[in-house]
């Protein structure tokens, strides 16, 4: 006998985060408001990559009882967090950021130390 399960509304949390100087100005510019980005992170996959944690919006994790003007905005939207502390590094929209990201190598190797 297979037992119905209920779908309760997820629960949502606010998030201790702060902006870096460039995640406020790139938020600024591409008006990404606090409230966006609190949303994102509660219907958001997290992947841990370079040594930070993307989070990214896909379409079907957010609930069809979202305003749809908010659930436009937040669709496809990338929060990068640095992965040693709560700091938001950017925030932007992509087409495909799943693509982008699984791109991406593992270690930043322009940045490493050389000799």
């Amino acid at each position: 006998m297979k037992k119905k399960f209920r779908v309760v509304r997820k629960q949502e949390f606010v998030y201790p985060v702060e902006h870096s100087k460039h995640s406020k100005r790139r938020a600024r510019q591409r008006a990404i408001t606090e409230g966006h980005i609190q949303a994102a992170l509660n219907y958001s996959e997290g992947f841990f990559k370079q040594g930070m944690i993307f989070h990214v919006v896909k379409s079907k994790l957010i609930p069809e009882t979202f305003d749809p003007s908010l659930r436009q905005r937040i669709q496809n939207l990338v929060i990068v967090i640095a992965g040693d502390s709560n700091k938001i590094i950017t925030c932007y929209k992509a087409d495909k950021p799943m693509s982008w990201i699984k791109k991406k190598p593992k270690e930043l190797h322009k940045y490493k130390m050389v000799g």
